[in-house]
Protein backbone atom coordinates (compact mmCIF):
# COMPACT_ATOMS: atom_id res chain seq x y z
CA UNK A 1 0.00 0.00 0.00
CA UNK A 2 2.81 2.38 0.89
CA UNK A 3 4.58 1.59 -2.38
CA UNK A 4 1.42 2.35 -4.38
CA UNK A 5 0.95 5.70 -2.63
CA UNK A 6 4.59 6.55 -3.31
CA UNK A 7 4.33 5.69 -6.98
CA UNK A 8 1.01 7.50 -7.33
CA UNK A 9 2.23 10.72 -5.73
CA UNK A 10 5.84 10.75 -6.93
CA UNK A 11 5.33 9.40 -10.40
CA UNK A 12 1.77 9.91 -11.59
CA UNK A 13 0.61 13.09 -9.86
CA UNK A 14 3.96 14.86 -9.95
CA UNK A 15 4.56 13.93 -13.60
CA UNK A 16 0.98 14.91 -14.57
CA UNK A 17 0.88 18.38 -12.99
CA UNK A 18 0.77 20.15 -16.34
CA UNK A 19 -2.09 17.91 -17.44
CA UNK A 20 -4.11 18.74 -14.29
CA UNK A 21 -3.47 22.49 -14.47
CA UNK A 22 -4.26 23.01 -18.16
CA UNK A 23 -6.68 25.80 -18.84
CA UNK A 24 -9.77 24.76 -20.69
CA UNK A 25 -11.58 21.46 -20.71
CA UNK A 26 -9.61 19.30 -23.10
CA UNK A 27 -9.62 15.51 -23.38
CA UNK A 28 -6.11 14.99 -21.97
CA UNK A 29 -6.94 16.89 -18.78
CA UNK A 30 -10.13 14.91 -18.26
CA UNK A 31 -8.29 11.67 -18.94
CA UNK A 32 -5.73 12.52 -16.24
CA UNK A 33 -8.47 13.31 -13.70
CA UNK A 34 -10.47 10.20 -14.63
CA UNK A 35 -7.42 7.98 -14.21
CA UNK A 36 -6.58 9.49 -10.82
CA UNK A 37 -10.20 9.17 -9.64
CA UNK A 38 -10.39 5.54 -10.71
CA UNK A 39 -7.11 4.68 -8.96
CA UNK A 40 -8.17 6.43 -5.74
CA UNK A 41 -11.61 4.80 -5.61
CA UNK A 42 -10.19 1.34 -6.34
CA UNK A 43 -7.46 1.85 -3.75
CA UNK A 44 -9.96 2.95 -1.09
CA UNK A 45 -12.14 -0.10 -1.77
CA UNK A 46 -9.09 -2.34 -1.43
CA UNK A 47 -8.00 -0.55 1.73
CA UNK A 48 -11.42 -0.80 3.45
CA UNK A 49 -10.85 -4.07 5.37
CA UNK A 50 -7.51 -2.82 6.73
CA UNK A 51 -8.40 0.81 7.54
CA UNK A 52 -12.20 0.82 7.80
CA UNK A 53 -12.78 4.32 9.18
CA UNK A 54 -10.23 6.16 7.06
CA UNK A 55 -11.36 4.41 3.88
CA UNK A 56 -15.01 5.17 4.71
CA UNK A 57 -14.27 8.85 5.12
CA UNK A 58 -12.31 9.04 1.87
CA UNK A 59 -14.97 7.04 -0.01
CA UNK A 60 -17.78 9.28 1.20
CA UNK A 61 -15.91 12.40 0.10
CA UNK A 62 -14.91 10.95 -3.28
CA UNK A 63 -17.91 8.89 -4.25
CA UNK A 64 -20.96 8.79 -1.99
CA UNK A 65 -21.50 12.56 -1.83
CA UNK A 66 -20.97 12.98 -5.57
CA UNK A 67 -22.83 9.99 -7.04
CA UNK A 68 -26.19 8.81 -5.67
CA UNK A 69 -26.09 5.66 -7.82
CA UNK A 70 -23.08 4.29 -5.89
CA UNK A 71 -23.35 2.56 -2.50
CA UNK A 72 -23.31 5.00 0.41
CA UNK A 73 -20.55 3.08 2.19
CA UNK A 74 -17.28 1.63 0.96
CA UNK A 75 -18.14 -1.49 2.98
CA UNK A 76 -21.13 -2.15 0.74
CA UNK A 77 -18.95 -2.21 -2.39
CA UNK A 78 -17.56 -5.33 -3.99
CA UNK A 79 -13.83 -5.93 -3.61
CA UNK A 80 -12.13 -4.73 -6.83
CA UNK A 81 -10.96 -7.48 -9.18
CA UNK A 82 -7.85 -7.18 -11.31
CA UNK A 83 -8.50 -6.79 -15.05
CA UNK A 84 -5.39 -7.98 -16.86
CA UNK A 85 -6.72 -6.69 -20.19
CA UNK A 86 -6.03 -3.15 -18.96
CA UNK A 87 -2.30 -3.79 -18.46
CA UNK A 88 0.20 -2.52 -20.97
CA UNK A 89 3.37 -4.60 -20.54
CA UNK A 90 5.37 -2.36 -22.89
CA UNK A 91 4.45 0.78 -20.97
CA UNK A 92 5.20 -0.93 -17.65
CA UNK A 93 8.63 -1.93 -18.91
CA UNK A 94 9.37 1.61 -20.09
CA UNK A 95 8.26 3.07 -16.76
CA UNK A 96 10.44 0.62 -14.80
CA UNK A 97 13.39 1.67 -16.94
CA UNK A 98 12.61 5.37 -16.45
CA UNK A 99 12.19 4.96 -12.68
CA UNK A 100 15.44 3.03 -12.41
CA UNK A 101 17.29 5.66 -14.45
CA UNK A 102 15.94 8.48 -12.27
CA UNK A 103 16.79 6.64 -9.05
CA UNK A 104 20.31 5.89 -10.27
CA UNK A 105 20.71 9.52 -11.32
CA UNK A 106 19.58 10.73 -7.90
CA UNK A 107 21.98 8.39 -6.12
CA UNK A 108 24.87 9.59 -8.32
CA UNK A 109 23.96 13.22 -7.63
CA UNK A 110 23.90 12.50 -3.88
CA UNK A 111 27.23 10.69 -4.03
CA UNK A 112 28.85 13.63 -5.84
CA UNK A 113 26.93 16.25 -3.82
CA UNK A 114 25.16 17.77 -6.84
CA UNK A 115 21.83 19.46 -6.23
CA UNK A 116 18.78 18.01 -7.96
CA UNK A 117 18.00 21.20 -9.85
CA UNK A 118 21.57 21.81 -10.95
CA UNK A 119 21.72 21.16 -14.72
CA UNK A 120 24.16 18.57 -15.98
CA UNK A 121 26.33 19.20 -19.00
CA UNK A 122 25.89 15.60 -20.20
CA UNK A 123 24.19 12.41 -19.13
CA UNK A 124 24.67 8.98 -20.63
CA UNK A 125 22.07 6.28 -20.12
CA UNK A 126 23.30 2.82 -21.09
CA UNK A 127 20.74 0.10 -20.30
CA UNK A 128 22.28 -3.36 -19.83
CA UNK A 129 19.89 -5.18 -22.17
CA UNK A 130 19.00 -4.73 -25.84
CA UNK A 131 15.30 -4.20 -25.02
CA UNK A 132 16.22 -1.29 -22.73
CA UNK A 133 18.40 0.27 -25.41
CA UNK A 134 15.52 0.12 -27.90
CA UNK A 135 13.12 1.68 -25.36
CA UNK A 136 15.57 4.48 -24.58
CA UNK A 137 16.06 5.14 -28.29
CA UNK A 138 12.27 5.34 -28.75
CA UNK A 139 11.91 7.95 -26.02
CA UNK A 140 14.89 10.13 -26.96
Amino acid sequence: MVELVGKLTNWYIRRSRRRFWKSGDDEDKMSAYTTLYRVLVTFVKTLAPVLPFVSESIYRNLVALADDSEPQSVHLCDMPQADSSLRDAGLESKMKLAMKAVNLGRSLRNRHELKTRQPLQRLFLLPPHDEGRVEVAEVS
